[in-house]
Order: C-alpha cells, then sequence, then structure tokens
C-alpha cells in the first residue's frame, strides 16, 4: 500500500503546482488531463477493487501508472515552459523518483510492471517530507522517520549539542554536528558512546590521546572463535591464536590484516573450532582501522568496574525520554505539544 499511497501523493504534488502554472484549479487541470486525484482520500477507495487479489492489484497499479504518464504528457504539450518552473520541476522530479524506486518489469505480464522486491537504496517514505527514510534501531526493530543524536554533560545534565538525521544513516555520522559543538564548551576529558559511534573518529581520537573512550564493544557474530579471542600486540604487530601461535600484522591496500600458515591451522587440535571447514587455508581476520580500541573495549567490558561506567551514560537516555515526552504542567506561553523525531541513538561527552 506505501507504493500507491506515495505515487498518488506525488501525482497529486504534480497536479497542485502544475494547476498554479496553468492558472486554474487542480479538479480543473485533473479533468483536463484526464486523470483521477488518487490522493485526495484513502488509495483503496480511489481505486476500489479486491486487495486481496494479486491481479486486482497489479490492474491497479496499470491504472495509476497510466495517470502519470497521461498527466507528464499532458503538462509536456501544454505547460513546456512550466517544467522549468522550480516547484513543479521538483514535483516531478519526486513523481519519477517515486515511480523509479518501487517499480521494475513484471516477467510474468509484458509491457506491465510490479512492485520491486526488496527496497530500494535511500528510498523515500514520504512526498510531504522528503527526507524521511526507512531506518534500524536493532535487527528486529525497524524506524521510519529520523534519528535523535544528542550530547550530554553526564555531570550536570546539560544538553551540549543535538543533531537530527535520517532514520538510514549510520549514527557516527552524527558525528560532524555533535563534536565541533561539545569541543566549543570545553575539553572532553572523557566520552561514553552508544557503539553505534564506533565507526567514528571521536572515540578512537580520544583513545589516541589517552583519554577514556567508553562504550560497550561491537558483539560477534560467529560460531568461530571470535576476533575477540585472539591478541593483538601493536607495537610489536602481531598476533597469537587461542591456541598460542602467533602471525605476523600485514598493511594491505585494503587495511591492515592476519593470516595464520594454513600448515600450522590444519594441525591444530582446536581448528574446528577457528576455521570453517570448507575453508582449506589457515584463519584469516581483517583488522578494523580502531582495532586497538576494539580490543581495548573487549578487555576493558570484563571488569565490572568499566560495566558499572557504562552504565553512567544512562542519563543520555533520560533526556532522550524526557525530550519525546510533552510536558506534563503547560506553562504559561509554552506549547502544549511538539513535534518529535524518532530518538534512537546517542553520544554523550
Amino acid at each position: 500500500m506505501l507504493t500507491f499511497n506515495l505515487i498518488a501523493h506525488a501525482m497529486d504534488l504534480v497536479l497542485d503546482c502544475a494547476a498554479i502554472v496553468a492558472g486554474v484549479t487542480s479538479d480543473e487541470l485533473a479533468e483536463a488531463a484526464e486523470v483521477g486525484r488518487h490522493g485526495d482520500s484513502s488509495i483503496k477507495a480511489a481505486l476500489d477493487i479486491d486487495w486481496s487479489e494479486e491481479q486486482a492489484r497489479s490492474d491497479a497499479l496499470t491504472r495509476l501508472l497510466t495517470d502519470v504518464e497521461a498527466l507528464r504528457s499532458w503538462i509536456g504539450a501544454h505547460l513546456p515552459q512550466g517544467e522549468h518552473d522550480p516547484p513543479l520541476q521538483r514535483a516531478l522530479e519526486m513523481l519519477a523518483r517515486v515511480v523509479e524506486q518501487d517499480l521494475e518489469p513484471d516477467p510474468n505480464q509484458p509491457g506491465r510492471s510490479r512492485i520491486r522486491k526488496g527496497v530500494a537504496k535511500d528510498r523515500i517514505i514520504s512526498v510531504e517530507d522528503a527526507e524521511r527514510r526507512h531506518g534500524r534501531k536493532s535487527k528486529n526493530r525497524t524506524i521510519n522517520g529520523f534519528k535523535k543524536h544528542i550530547a550530554v554533560d553526564v555531570d550536570h545534565g546539560l544538553i551540549l549539542a543535538a543533531a537530527v538525521l535520517p532514520a538510514n544513516r549510520p549514527e557516527h555520522e552524527a558525528e560532524k554536528d555533535l563534536r565541533p559543538e561539545v569541543e566549543r564548551v570545553g575539553d572532553v576529558v572523557k566520552l561514553h558512546a552508544d557503539r553505534g559511534y564506533l565507526a567514528g573518529r571521536w572515540l578512537r581520537d580520544l583513545h589516541q590521546a589517552g583519554r577514556p573512550a567508553i562504550s560497550k564493544p561491537w558483539g560477534h557474530h560467529t560460531s568461530r572463535f571470535p576476533k575477540g579471542a585472539f591478541r593483538f600486540d601493536f607495537e610489536a604487530s602481531v598476533a597469537t591464536c587461542p591456541a598460542g601461535e602467533t602471525a605476523p600484522i600485514r598493511e594491505r591496500s585494503s587495511g591492515r590484516a592476519v593470516g595464520f600458515p594454513t600448515v600450522i591451522c590444519q594441525a591444530c587440535l582446536l581448528r574446528d573450532e577457528c576455521v570453517p571447514g570448507s575453508q582449506r587455508r589457515g584463519r584469516y581476520l581483517n583488522l578494523h582501522d580502531a582495532e586497538e580500541l576494539l580490543q581495548d573495549l573487549r578487555d576493558l567490558s570484563a571488569s565490572p568496574e568499566v560495566r558499572a561506567k557504562q552504565r553512567e551514560r544512562v542519563v543520555v537516555e533520560h533526556r532522550l525520554a524526557r525530550l519525546r515526552c510533552p510536558p506534563t504542567r503547560r506553562v504559561a506561553g509554552q506549547p502544549s505539544h511538539a513535534r518529535v523525531r524518532t530518538s534512537t541513538s546517542c553520544a554523550t561527552a
């Protein structure tokens, strides 16, 4: 249904903009172009089909796309100069994008389109707010809209910086907005951060400067020995496996990596717990640019004292919760409610 709604709303936006250029009402222009106004009410009511029938949905989509092409053709024939009017031009671009992102040729019905399998990259989910995106908070929790990021002084609870990004953008991209604002206030002596920020530079830079960088490390998604089971001596550029064997850390064009010799891994008693059965070579590990930080975080997370420090970041969750909720008491001159965007992640300083 989202695809039908997006196309219908994008069509109505084009109709409204074209009507202004033509100096008529939207309904008059729709009648002249012989197209329907599908977005004025429920798309289900406008198309009036049995939505449980696949062929009925396909026929309805064809009807909708026929109207799209009829509207484009009418504008091209009667408002050629209007295509260069900025609002109409942007509306036409939006209509083209929502059609392109959500549809693909139907292999079972030549000449027709069907709704695309899967989700297009950077998919628009709202015509009215084109920056909204699909996102994911966790494996089982999705987000539609935006992510709100804040930086908080954990000692005083003051919000020092805030940023809002489309929900599909990685958390660490908020650094470009948060970090300058925080550092303008003063030096960061200790940084608590959600693990989503580990891919950024802020935690890494503080760690290299010898200042506390506190975060939960990334989890492991393997049934074999995870990277955390290996030890890395970055000064000596050597890695040690769970069986005590060593191998050099090498610089490659794609970054640092460790490859344990095949002959050693084949004879190892721990092979079945370390090397996939179909893999003939020895264990191979790619190292992250922030591997020094990640190893320290894995080591520190084993300490109850450090786990207690990690929980200090709860002050940020409290601030986000308060931003999401309207005030329980209305103050004179203050609005009774406010539109807030989805809060999903945060960094603290």
